[in-house]
């Protein structure tokens, strides 16, 4: 009986997610880390080696004769590991599979499933998920407030954009968040100094800043729109000032000097950057 390749791949899923369910902290960014994974799950597979073939989660048992092209070096190279006689050869075959199964798109969608578990069960907060959270606010708000930039502003690329957008989406993520202890995401994840991604750390730290700033103030709307206009920097604009106080002027200051910044940092240049792409095809349609 031929084993498929669902069922293969399926048995390989498993085995690693029974092994990093019981990991406390696991940084799958760290290629070494990964490695470790899966010559963990080599080994396991191995292990159950029994009348000439792995058994599989269904019970079954894979070889070299009833396996499909897609699997077969996979299964000849465990069937030579478990007759080598020495350890230092068994660990060197185990890192020849590796690599092979680190390049193999097969395994890196594997392992994609395998992080997106990992990830619900430890509600881990990513970096994936603090980018898509301020991509998708900054093209909402971009399209909210098309009295403060204008389409030819968008597709011209001026430079007031690139700032004004990570403010906008800076002022409603403090907004959303007024009440809360951290900085809420899309994903209704909460990101806290404790369970943020070392690179957004200090990001969050002076979001958390804003935040505090919008919570003491309680700003009204009126206030609000106006922290809007002094920082959207658009030389066009003709602010009416009437609302204008001291809290006003400093948070304005305080979003415009973050959004400065982080402008200057290249994951966010290139969050922008695609955001304003989005919008000027969207605007051509």
């Amino acid at each position: 009986m031929s084993i498929s390749d669902d069922e293969i791949r399926l048995s390989f899923y498993t085995i690693i997610l029974d092994y990093i369910t019981g990991a406390k902290q696991i940084d799958f960014k760290n290629p070494t880390i990964i490695r470790q994974i899966i010559e963990h799950s080599l080994r396991t597979i191995a292990l159950t080696h029994f009348n000439g073939g792995f058994k599989t989660y269904k019970n079954n048992y894979v070889t070299s004769t009833n396996v499909s092209p897609t699997f077969k070096y996979l299964v000849q190279t465990l069937e030579l590991y478990i007759r080598l006689p020495a350890d230092d050869q068994k660990q060197q075959i185990l890192s020849t599979l590796s690599t092979v199964i680190i390049q193999r798109d097969l395994f890196k969608t594997i392992f994609e499933g395998v992080i997106e578990f990992y990830n619900e069960i430890t509600n881990k907060i990513t970096e994936e998920s603090i980018q898509s959270t301020f991509y998708q606010l900054m093209v909402e708000q971009l399209f909210l407030h098309k009295n403060i930039v204008n389409k030819e502003d968008i597709e011209m690329q001026l430079p007031f954009v690139f700032l004004f957008l990570p403010a906008l989406a800076m002022i409603e993520t403090a907004l959303v968040s007024k009440n809360m202890d951290g900085i809420l995401l899309l994903n209704h994840q909460i990101v806290t100094n404790t369970n943020c991604p070392d690179v957004y750390k200090h990001f969050m730290q002076m979001l958390m800043v804003v935040k505090n700033k919008f919570k003491t103030y309680n700003f009204n709307e009126d206030q609000i729109e106006l922290i809007r206009l002094y920082v959207s920097n658009n030389p066009d604009l003709k602010i009416d000032e009437t609302h204008k106080t001291q809290s006003v002027t400093e948070v304005s200051a305080l979003v415009g000097a973050i959004a400065t910044e982080i402008t200057a940092e290249p994951r966010f240049k290139q969050l922008i950057q695609r955001v304003i792409e989005y919008a000027v095809n969207m605007l051509k349609e």
